[in-house]
Parts: C-alpha cells; sequence; structure tokens
C-alpha cells in the first residue's frame, strides 16, 4: 500500500508539472521557430500519456485498497 501510494504522488505530481513545460516549449519553438523546442514538447507529449496512464492505473489501486 505505502509503495503504491508514494508511486502514485510522484506520478500525478509529474503529470501536473508536465503541461506546463510543453506549453513553454512550444512558446518558445514558436517565437524562434526552433524545431528543437517544438519536437521536445511532442517527445514531452507522448511522456505525459504515459505518465497519466501509470497515474491513473497506480491511483485505481490505491483507491481499491482504501
Amino acid at each position: 500500500m505505502a509503495l503504491t501510494l508514494r508511486v502514485h504522488i510522484i506520478f500525478a505530481s509529474l503529470r501536473i508539472t508536465v503541461p506546463g513545460i510543453i506549453i513553454i516549449a512550444e512558446v518558445i519553438g514558436a517565437k524562434t521557430r526552433d524545431m528543437h523546442y517544438i519536437v521536445f514538447a511532442k517527445r514531452l507529449a507522448i511522456a505525459f500519456v504515459v505518465l497519466f496512464a501509470i497515474g491513473a492505473a497506480s491511483g485505481t489501486v490505491v483507491a481499491l485498497v482504501l
């Protein structure tokens, strides 16, 4: 239970901060027209989906255990 809760808290907090980083990278990429920032934002979007899935799964386990 404690390990699942720790994993859920870590992934949930990352899931909250990643969209902000994506927005910042998109804005910098749009202003400077640097493709590195746009590619970085797209890769972070994929990571966001993975973080969301892991957070949802661990949250379900935590909810069932409680």
